[in-house]
């Protein structure tokens, strides 16, 4: 049997894994945003839906569709759009230097070897546990709100803009600002942001990880640890099925437990600037709502949301995975 070798650690530098994050979570980032933001548009408008005078129950997604298409032409599903994309990069780098950051912290604490029936050894890095890639997204989760609250605050006013066209990013975030000051121009709706992202995240990255397991185990001979497959091995069964399947489950199971969350969130940040602290407050809005509405509230624009969901999620995934295999390859040095 051979002897164990000697493992060495990579020597790359922080700024370059920061480096990676933040190209391959930026592509992925923007590629999510444009293939979501018709759904998530018909989302936020149903979220913020209020009745007429006579009562007019919530209309469907097909049928908001429709009147959107209709009176607004097929541009008012692209509303908003701007100011995400402007964000994905500082939000993306967040999130995955975060998460990564810590999740590489975990792995590379220490190495373990496994032994192969032939006889060879080879290197195993340590495998950061579900549990701890909940937290470390979460802690990514929590970090992304400084950016991501002004930029949905922002996309969100825009999509619930009452004339048929919304000012741009900067003249409307200017405007809040002039009227309510910074912290509540572009902060408005804080409380409710990290109260959806913290637990959104966690759940994203730790059932992305439990998926990818599951699929990868469907698709991968049987001992072989996922992570450190054949890179590249020629088949999109192996190589890319698993992280687009995974990655659309995580969007949706991540959905589904933040919806109440989120519809919160929407109402809070589709207030006027003008409108008073205690109108804003979560439990405020959460309260009025179902008084208004029942516990039905809780799920407006579920539809949309969680059918833009998977797409969206495996999208995103499965570009960063893809880009961030062609930047391993620029690695300064690799396990020995």
């Amino acid at each position: 049997m051979n002897e164990i070798p000697t493992v060495t650690p990579p020597t790359n530098t922080f700024l370059w894994f920061f480096a990676k994050d933040l190209i391959a979570g930026t592509a992925g980032g923007m590629a999510g945003i444009v293939a979501g933001q018709p759904a998530d548009t018909i989302k936020v408008r149903q979220q913020t839906y209020v009745s007429s005078s006579s009562g007019n129950p919530l209309p469907s997604s097909f049928s908001m569709a429709r009147t959107m298409l209709q009176k607004e032409g097929p541009l008012s599903f692209f509303r908003g759009m701007v100011a995400p994309l402007i964000a994905n990069a500082p939000i993306n780098a967040l999130i995955f230097t975060v998460y990564g950051g810590i999740v590489r912290h975990i792995e590379d604490d220490g190495n373990v070897a496994l032994v192969y029936d032939e006889g060879d050894v080879i290197p195993e890095p340590k495998k950061a546990s579900l549990v701890e890639q909940l937290m470390a997204g979460a802690a990514g989760g929590l970090t992304q709100c400084v950016v991501a609250c002004p930029s949905e605050l922002i996309k969100i006013q825009q999509q619930t803009y009452p004339a048929a066209t919304p000012p741009s990013t900067l003249s409307l975030a200017k405007l809040r600002v002039a009227q309510s000051g910074f912290r509540v121009g572009l902060f408005q709706g804080w409380n409710a942001t990290m109260l959806r992202d913290v637990p959104a995240f966690g759940l994203y990255f730790y059932s992305y990880a439990w998926f990818k397991e599951k699929f990868e185990s469907i698709v991968i001979a049987p001992g072989v640890r996922s992570d450190i497959k054949t890179v590249n091995s020629g088949s999109w069964l192996v190589d890319t099925l698993p992280t687009f399947m995974a990655g659309g489950m995580a969007g949706v199971t991540s959905w589904a437990f933040t919806m109440p969350c989120d519809v919160i969130k929407s109402t809070i940040q589709a207030m006027p600037a003008t409108s008073s602290a205690a109108d804003r407050r979560w439990m405020h809005v959460a309260k009025i709502g179902v008084e208004r509405n029942g516990t039905a509230y809780f799920f407006r624009g579920a539809g949309p949301a969680i059918l833009r969901a998977f797409p969206v999620s495996a999208v995103v995934f499965t570009v960063y995975e893809a880009v961030m295999g062609v930047l391993d390859k620029y690695d300064v040095e690799e396990y020995a």
